[in-house]
């Protein structure tokens, strides 16, 4: 369950770890694609040389991933939201459980957890990670909503625009101290930060209308994307739980 930047970060701990108890390693070899900053820290600060192992085919999938990924995403939430445009946000019954996850695939990976939270919450909801549907566990029953008001997209430009000024002011007077780290921050592109910016303000419409008693995220911490739920709701006010398989 560690994706992204958490993966990377766990990598180069073990390599370093490794060095540090053999002191015969000399490079490390790659069989996937890696980020650019993660090889800048191997090669430079690490001092080992990398071979690249991944094919031409990964590496240009994984290319494309990162620079259209984030348009594929935004383009998917601006066409859901022009259909459901005369949606809102509808308050949840009091003492309602949201659980964060898909409503289209089993429970199994919840082990009976929602059954127990039904001894502690009158009523126990699905919140579809896409932020457009939630679902009764016990009934089934679906209710489309829309977090994605037209002033959030517009809220999202401008956080998305100070953001960007302040990285580039902060990476300038902190370059040094941060090192290869820096280029993961020099690499994220407008359109994933304006993702970000545009998911977070989702998230704050969805549990300041919904007014959910309690947020369930399944995940193992090492998710970066599942943290945002769990931050966001305790700016509301939310209790969270984050249950881990």
């Amino acid at each position: 369950g560690i994706i992204g930047m958490v993966l990377d970060y766990y990598l180069i701990e073990l390599i370093n770890y490794l060095i540090t108890k053999n002191s015969g390693i000399k490079e490390v070899r790659l069989f996937k694609p890696m980020h650019k900053s993660f090889r800048r820290i191997i090669k430079r600060e690490l001092k080992l040389k990398i071979v690249n192992k991944a094919s031409i085919i990964q590496e240009f999938k994984y290319y494309l991933r990162h620079r259209i990924g984030p348009f594929k995403s935004i383009s998917r939430i601006v066409k859901t939201s022009v259909k459901n445009c005369r949606k809102g946000v509808k308050k949840l019954p009091s003492n309602t459980v949201l659980i964060l996850k898909s409503p289209n695939k089993t429970y199994n990976r919840l082990k009976g957890f929602p059954d127990e939270l039904k001894q502690k919450y009158s009523n126990v909801c699905i919140l579809d990670t896409r932020l457009f549907i939630v679902k009764n566990y016990t009934s089934g029953q679906e209710i489309t909503i829309n977090p994605y008001k037209a002033s959030v997209f517009f809220i999202a430009l401008k956080e998305t625009l100070t953001f960007i000024n302040f990285k580039n002011k902060f990476l300038k007077e902190n370059i040094d101290i941060i090192g290869g780290y820096s280029t993961y921050l020099k690499q994220q592109s407008f359109l994933q930060s304006y993702y970000v910016k545009l998911k977070k303000l989702a998230y704050l419409e969805v549990f300041k209308q919904l007014k959910p008693s309690c947020l369930v995220v399944s995940s193992t911490f090492g998710d970066p994307q599942k943290r945002m739920p769990l931050i966001m709701a305790k700016w509301q006010g939310v209790k969270t739980i984050l249950f881990s398989c």
